[in-house]
Formats: structure tokens, sequence, C-alpha cells
């Protein structure tokens, strides 16, 4: 991994470091699978659990051993299903008034 790969992908999924409160417990968590895997479930389709995901990731990239893929794999995906729950609720709440924009117009 370069510095400029490194910038161009902290940049576009605009990746923070945790808390100094909550860099401790997210460290050990990214220890490995078996810990992360909880942690990352509990998250909700929201903006703070994407900025979880966004601080599992600073760890994972900062790592002294480097990154590890299968993480990084893993970080990635739950925050795509995250970004994903958000934009199909957002979507589903426009839905009922599209609907019924469309039903006003027919009947006008």
């Amino acid at each position: 991994m370069n510095k400029r790969d490194y910038m161009k992908f902290e940049a576009m999924m605009e990746i923070v470091p945790p808390r100094k409160t909550a860099a401790s417990a997210m460290i050990l968590a990214c220890r490995n699978w078996f810990l992360l895997h909880p942690e990352l479930a509990k998250l909700e389709a929201n903006e703070a659990g994407l900025n979880a995901c966004r601080q599992y990731m600073h760890i994972e990239l900062n790592r002294e051993e480097g990154p590890r893929a299968h993480i990084m794999d893993r970080l990635y995906k739950r925050f795509s299903n995250l970004r994903r729950e958000m934009e199909t609720d957002a979507m589903a709440a426009l839905i009922p008034d599209l609907v019924r924009a469309e039903e006003d117009t027919i009947h006008g």
C-alpha cells in the first residue's frame, strides 16, 4: 500500500480515527475476526454505524503489521451494507409520497 493510495481511500471513505476514549476497545476488537464480528453486528444503519466502520478501518489500516485483507474486506462489506440499508430506507420513505403525487396527477 503506498501513501497516495491510502490517502485516496481515506478521503473517499471519509475514514476517521476513533475517539481516544473508544480507541482501546476498538483496537482490542480488531485483534481478530472472532472479536470484531459481534461489534460490527451491533452497528445500526445510521451515521453512527458508518462512523464506527470508518474508525475500525482506520485502526486496521494503521496496524504496525499492516492491514489484513480479510478484515478490511469485511469492514468494507459491512460499511456498504449499512449504507445500502440507509439508502433503501430513505427511498422507501419517499415512495408513498411519489405514489400519492402520481395518483393526484392522474385523478387531478
